[in-house]
């Protein structure tokens, strides 16, 4: 991949867009600089502007030895093939980092000691003036350049470079050190407790082990950023093809609701879709109606006495925002949770008179904590006394660690102080006992990691109370396979698109990764031209005759010890196909991740009923509908497996935001599908843009609601939306 001396980054792959950029916007605008500044008649009269020629002469000089060099580092690794033992390049780029350095010294001494006033020469003519003029502003320009490309290849080379370590346990708590210090940055806080600090410990174990490899020189290294990205460009192309293959099957196969409750479901998913997107609070209200910012911090009505509302801040915009944005009844919005750290996550409980539910909404992702915990992502048991009595198997129930602790801390806090009262008790008096047709009911919702821990939340809150259902927006992958299935029955999942997050799992990053590995050897023996800018000849599934053996790069579990490592490794024999070449292993052939804990090498599905949204036509990679106005959408029923694989696409994390698991949603039930209402049966809307007067808020929230009941199927025109 890259030769590593210490944090230096020597990869010729990684320079190829910053060398033909540095050309282009650095070396060719002096040399144009260089030929069209006249020399004026008596410069040699004026030891000022000769000195300044002089300097621009050295300059020109300096600047063609580095675009020789630049050209012929581009030159070499294009032509060359994918994989080298051998880069002379990397000496060209370390040359050429030199060069700079003297360059930028030169520019310095350039500016301190060759000044552009020539007033004090004998021929003080405007036509010298000029000129000095002209050769201080390319000094200028050279020192600003040259200041930026050294500082940026310092900082990337050191801060963003790899290391190389003598044992994986070295690197495990080099990742270890790195989350810590990225926590305390971002949050300025340390840990409240002394044994949540095992927390980095697990990150930097989880992070080092994919992120740090063992090369044929024996030596631990990081794995490059650039490596990265290469294996899944090459994943990307092959994917896309593959696609392209499949995708009139994938549209004949859509499969719908039934349909006398097809009207029902989708509109329930649209109904708790707002409150799943709303939860998010001002952040959310404000980028998607920057317009409406003095309405998401001063919403008319004060606080009612009987709400809670924790850790607002002080303007209460989490509370206006998500009133305003889901358009629910001032007095419907029992309690209001903002407080956030890792497993704590801000949460809402509505208690919905009309529906006879209470709603409680987890917040997504939004801060620093929430991505610890999402990077917690080992598969553990759950505790058999936490679960339902109808669980498949109690013993083998396993789940997202980060997410089951933050769900556990939650369904602790519904049982403690005001929600004791505003929520449990009154959930033990209405929803465990008498008739469950006409009985309230718990619905949890939520998106991305509000989804993944509202899921768990579901499990726990339905050992106390069965009917307790879920809407989830883009989960993740969360639970094994048999409890996955079980969750059909009371738990409803949206899925956009090619959201990357319903995908992820260690599993399906295992997956990738020896995805990266085929493909990777694909071409490891081809022009590196051809592979970025050429069509693919090979399959990347199959290795072709020619390629060469590669150096095998494993992800470490033991310290090293004194193993040779071969130049080349050939797979078992099962692998590869009779009279034919032998399969190589390939440059990223590692396991990955493999720990103490029996559940990592199992498969975690996406709980629920998975309702997946897609476009009729080819996806667009601009997901502005502004001026190209809203995508044609379809929905199909999807078995938890297909989504066992993660499709590397521009739109894996676009697909991903907000706004699809609440607007598209409604695009979908309104003008994509063929649903008719009555007239005084229309589906009202509540633009968060518009300002709502407290009755207004309450009339449309009152219509919406009604509109959307699961008692009551009703269709509406889209020309009748409001």
């Amino acid at each position: 991949m890259g030769i590593g001396i210490n944090r230096v980054v020597l990869n010729p792959r990684a320079y190829l867009t910053p060398f033909f950029l540095l050309l282009l916007i650095h070396h060719l605008p002096l040399f144009l600089a260089y030929g069209l500044i006249d020399r004026p008649t008596g410069q040699h009269e004026c030891k000022r502007v000769n000195d300044l020629f002089h300097w621009l002469d050295v300059a020109f000089g300096v600047h063609l030895a580095m675009a020789v060099l630049l050209v012929f580092s581009l030159a070499v690794t294009l032509c060359s093939s994918v994989y080298r033992v051998r880069k002379p390049e990397s000496w060209v780029i370390l040359f050429l980092f030199l060069l700079y350095v003297f360059n930028l010294v030169w520019t310095i001494y350039g500016e301190g000691a060759f000044p552009a006033d020539t007033s004090g020469c004998l021929n003080d003519s405007e036509d010298l003036q000029d000129a000095a003029d002209e050769v201080s502003n390319v000094q200028h320009f050279d020192f600003i350049v040259t200041v930026i490309v050294v500082a940026t290849s310092t900082c990337s080379s050191y801060l963003c470079g790899v290391h190389t370590s003598a044992d994986i346990i070295e690197a495990e708590k080099r990742w270890q050190r790195r989350c810590t210090w990225m926590f305390h940055a971002c949050t300025c806080k340390s840990m409240q407790h002394d044994n949540d600090e095992n927390i980095f410990e697990s990150l930097g174990r989880i992070l080092g082990k994919f992120f740090v490899v063992r090369y044929n020189d024996k030596h631990y290294e990081g794995l490059q950023f650039h490596d990265l990205m290469f294996c899944l460009g090459l994943v990307s192309k092959g994917q896309k093809e593959e696609r392209k293959e499949n995708r009139e099957a994938e549209i004949a196969a859509i499969k719908h609701f039934p349909k006398d409750v097809e009207e029902a479901r989708l509109r329930d998913l649209a109904f708790y879709g707002r409150l799943a997107i709303g939860i998010y609070g001002w952040p959310v209200f404000v980028w998607y109606s920057p317009m409406s910012v003095l309405n998401a911090f001063a919403f008319r009505s004060k606080k009612m006495a009987e709400q809670v509302i924790d850790h607002d801040n002080m303007l209460n915009g989490n509370r206006s925002s998500f009133i305003n944005y889901t358009g629910i009844q001032q007095e419907d919005l029992l309690y209001l949770n903002c407080y956030n750290f890792v497993f704590s996550a801000p949460y809402s409980i509505v208690k919905d008179s009309k529906r006879r539910e209470l709603i409680i909404s987890v917040r997504g992702s939004l801060s620093f904590y929430d991505f610890m915990t999402d990077g917690l992502a080992e598969i553990v048991n759950m505790d058999p006394n936490e679960l339902p009595d109808d669980v498949p198997d109690r013993q083998a129930t396993s789940t997202h660690y980060g997410m089951l602790r933050t769900a556990r801390s939650l369904f602790t806090d519904l049982q403690e102080g005001s929600r004791k009262k505003i929520f449990w008790d009154f959930a033990l008096d209405n929803c465990v006992h008498g008739d469950p047709e006409t009985n309230w009911k718990i619905v949890i919702c939520g998106h991305s990691m509000g989804a993944g821990v509202g899921a768990i939340l579901t499990v726990l809150l339905k050992r106390v109370f069965p009917t307790t259902q879920a809407y989830l927006y883009a989960p993740p992958m969360m639970f094994d396979p048999v409890t996955a299935a079980w969750s059909k029955s009371f738990m409803t999942t949206m899925v956009y698109g090619d959201d990357i997050v319903p995908r992820l799992s260690l599993k399906n990053v295992t997956r990738l990764r020896d995805e990266m590995s085929k493909d990777f050897n694909a071409v490891a023996a081809e022009k590196l031209f051809t592979v970025k800018y050429g069509k693919r000849k090979v399959d990347p599934k199959v290795l072709p005759p020619s390629t060469p053996t590669v150096a095998t790069l494993e992800v470490l579990e033991e310290p090293l010890e004194a193993t040779d490592i071969t130049a080349a490794t050939v797979s078992p024999s099962s692998e590869q196909p009779e009279n034919g070449p032998p399969r190589l292993t390939g440059l990223l052939d590692m396991d990955f991740l493999k720990t103490g804990l029996p559940d990592d090498s199992i498969d975690v599905d996406v709980p629920g009923e998975i309702i997946h949204i897609i476009t009729v036509n080819k996806a667009r990679v601009c997901g502005c509908t502004v001026m190209l106005g809203g995508q044609e959408l379809t929905y199909t029923l999807r078995d938890a497996s297909y989504f066992r694989r993660i499709w590397v696409t521009p739109r894996a994390v676009q697909d991903h935001m907000v706004h699809h698991y609440d607007r598209d949603i409604r695009h979908l039930i309104t003008n994509c599908l063929d649903f008719h209402l009555p007239e005084d049966q229309k589906i009202v809307e509540v633009n968060p843009e518009d300002e709502l007067s407290d009755n207004d808020s309450e009339a449309a929230y009152e219509a919406y609601a009604t509109s959307l009941s699961p008692n009551t199927v009703r269709e509406v025109r889209a020309d009748e939306v409001v």
